[in-house]
């Protein structure tokens, strides 16, 4: 696995364990955003400290492209759907809800029920603290989650590129 350096100098690498105010974070591996991306799990606090991963209903620009970058952040999305649970807190790095949402909402393979709910957080949504998100409303709403593979991943991401 790829090995990253952290903002204290320290190596980190996939599986490694430290120590975040008494809680034990395990190191993940995630590349897509960039080669070297990683997320933290937070076993006590059932918490995925997840940077541009992850939006609630989004995720993160490809800026590194190289050869297998959308496989790549593709099987990083499923790493995360894998080790965690639907009471997961999500905590991301940025605050792009709102136009996740109208992307969202635009998206025709949107049913009408789940466009209804949509239309309705983004009318909400400036009166709704919306990080975290958990892995269960992720799971439910997020395209880029929803992608059974990386061609279908890719496409959702190109059109959100383009949005």
């Amino acid at each position: 696995e790829r090995a990253v350096f952290s903002a204290k100098g320290i190596w980190i690498s996939e599986g490694d364990e430290i120590d975040i105010f008494g809680d034990k974070a395990v190191v993940t591996s995630t590349p897509g955003h960039t080669v070297s991306h990683v997320t933290y799990k937070l076993d006590k606090s059932n918490a995925l400290f997840c940077g541009d991963l992850i939006f609630s209903l989004g995720c993160g620009r490809v800026f590194e492209k190289y050869e297998n970058v959308y496989e790549d952040f593709h099987e990083s999305l499923e790493k995360i759907k894998s080790g965690t649970n639907k009471n997961t807190l999500i905590f991301c790095a940025h605050e792009y809800t709102k136009t996740n949402l109208e992307f969202h909402a635009s998206l025709s393979e949107v049913k009408n029920s789940l466009l209804s709910d949509l239309n309705k957080r983004i009318s909400d949504f400036d009166h709704e603290r919306s990080v975290p998100t958990n892995m269960d409303f992720e799971l439910k709403y997020n395209a880029f989650l929803k992608a059974t593979d990386s061609h279908t991943f890719k496409s959702i991401r190109d059109l959100k590129d383009h949005f």
